[in-house]
């Protein structure tokens, strides 16, 4: 027959068992914490891209010849024997090619934005207790300047709200609605007044220029200042920058939510690329 020795061993381990198992909730729930932002950045959220630059430009296409295309030749041309005594024929080398110069004046008139610009945002945001970043591009960018010699007289771009895409549609959605794209479907900034650069600089030399204008994002607009790189390649002109922006400024809600949490402040990035005319 069990002892009563035997009754208490019996009954502790068993209230022990659930002791143990309540110890085990909190742990799990933690561990899910600290991994659940680790697994959704490193496994579910892409790597966000860098910040744009020229880098991002993609090269002007080339014309090329096709390969069945008939290649015509020449027949070789006999020369004559020099005669004996006469000096030997020198070849003079060839004139080295240096790159045209290019004057203030064939600057001078309209520029468009062209297909390769790009324009969208960049803000941090922290999930658990991981940080990274959301960003959101589009290429649906329309826009113009207007050169006389080495100013700026004129500039402004437009941004489709509607087309900025992250790599999650859940981000994609919010900000939609953050950005009240159905009332306000486009951003734009226009130039506040003429801004000289100086000089011509050389064919891919980069300079960088103090840029002052109105933000309009969310039907509000802002006077702004920022710096802008900007270059002339492959016959355009191309500028890349970002501009800082604080959320409340211009009535956007926090994007936060239950499970991320953002700055109250990012980051409208561009790069744009100006053809003549």
């Amino acid at each position: 027959m069990p002892s009563l020795g035997d009754a208490r061993a019996f009954v502790g381990r068993h209230l022990r068992r659930p002791r143990t198992w309540l110890i085990g909730v909190p742990l799990v729930l933690v561990l899910g914490a600290l991994g659940g932002p680790f697994v959704y950045f490193n496994f579910i959220e892409s790597e966000p891209p860098p910040p744009l630059s020229f880098a991002d430009v993609k090269p002007t296409p080339t014309t090329t010849i096709a390969a069945d295309a008939t290649t015509a030749t020449t027949a070789p041309v006999a020369t004559a024997a020099p005669l004996p005594g006469a000096p030997t024929p020198t070849t003079k080398p060839t004139p080295a090619t240096t790159a045209k110069t290019v004057t203030a004046s064939e600057l001078d008139g309209p520029w468009h934005v062209e297909s390769g610009s790009l324009a969208g945002y960049r803000i941090g945001e922290t999930v658990g207790i991981t940080r990274g970043e959301a960003v959101g591009r589009t290429d649906k960018v329309t826009g113009a300047l207007t050169l006389s010699g080495t100013t700026v007289t004129a500039g402004s771009w437009t941004v489709d709200m509607a087309s900025v895409k992250s790599d999650d549609d859940r981000r994609d959605e919010n900000y939609r609605n953050d950005m009240d794209v159905e009332n306000h479907p486009t951003s734009m900034f226009a130039l506040g007044g003429p801004l000289s650069f100086g000089s011509v600089p050389a064919d891919g030399d980069a300079i960088t220029v103090q840029v002052s204008g109105a933000l309009t994002l969310r039907g509000v607009t802002r006077q702004v200042t920022f710096p802008v790189q900007a270059r002339r390649h492959q016959g355009r002109i191309e500028t890349v920058g970002s501009i800082p922006v604080k959320f409340s400024d211009y009535g956007i809600p926090n994007p936060s939510n239950g499970y991320a949490r953002t700055d109250d402040h990012g980051l409208v990035e561009f790069l744009l690329l100006f053809e003549r005319g």
